[in-house]
This record gives structure tokens, sequence and C-alpha cells, in this order.
């Protein structure tokens, strides 16, 4: 199971595959809300019991460069890519293998300053 979690997650990063299911809490698979990007809903984006307000900026800094994302309709969106998962994103960064929690530092609505994103999963 773990082998095809992998698999899909980096289909999605690097092919980008536009995700049609999306990992639920016990290993299971569940269709992604259809139509919620296209509405404009607004929803929190929600990964291993952390959210993330609709509106949290993320960024990175890889080989010089800042790289810069925004949660938008309960996903990651980097450079007009939709992610569901931090590591997913950073992959489509690095093109390696990377712990996309220690990788990402983000600033919550209303607040000034960037925190690395697992200090939230603590």
């Amino acid at each position: 199971m773990l082998k095809r979690f992998i698999r899909v997650w980096f289909r999605i990063a690097i092919k980008k595959v536009k995700p049609e299911w999306v990992s639920k809490k016990g290993g299971g698979m569940a269709r992604q809300a259809e139509g919620s990007e296209r509405t404009g809903v607004i929803m929190p984006w929600v990964i291993k019991d952390v959210t993330f307000p609709h509106g949290t900026e993320f960024r990175s800094k890889y080989k010089g460069c800042f790289y810069y994302g925004k949660v938008r309709s309960g996903a990651l969106f980097l450079n007009g890519k939709k992610f569901l998962s931090p590591s997913a994103a950073a992959i489509s960064i690095t093109r390696n293998p990377v712990d996309g929690w220690v990788f990402w530092y983000c600033k919550m609505p209303g607040h000034s300053c960037w925190m690395n994103i697992c200090e939230y999963k603590k």
C-alpha cells in the first residue's frame, strides 16, 4: 500500500497528472470533491491532522532560489499546479525525494512570521 501511495504522489508531482484521488486517514482512498476548485470554494488544506487555512502562504529556498505557494481550494498551489501533500510539492522542485514537512515554511493569514510546517505537527 505504501509503495502504491508513493507511486501515485510521485506521478502527480513529476508528470503533472491531475489528482483524482486523495489520501484518507486510515490508508483508504477517497474521491476528491469535484468542482470545488472551479466554484472557488474556500476550504482549508488538512494534511496529517494539521489544518492550513485558505490563503496560507508557503515558501522554501532551494539552490539559492525562493519558491512560493499558496493554499486554495483545499490544496497547495505552486506555479499554478495543485499539490495534495507538502512532499509532492517539494519533489516537484528538487526532483529528488525530500521531506516536505522540513522543506516548507508557512505564514498563516494574519501572521507576520514564517514557521517551518513541521512545528505544527507537534
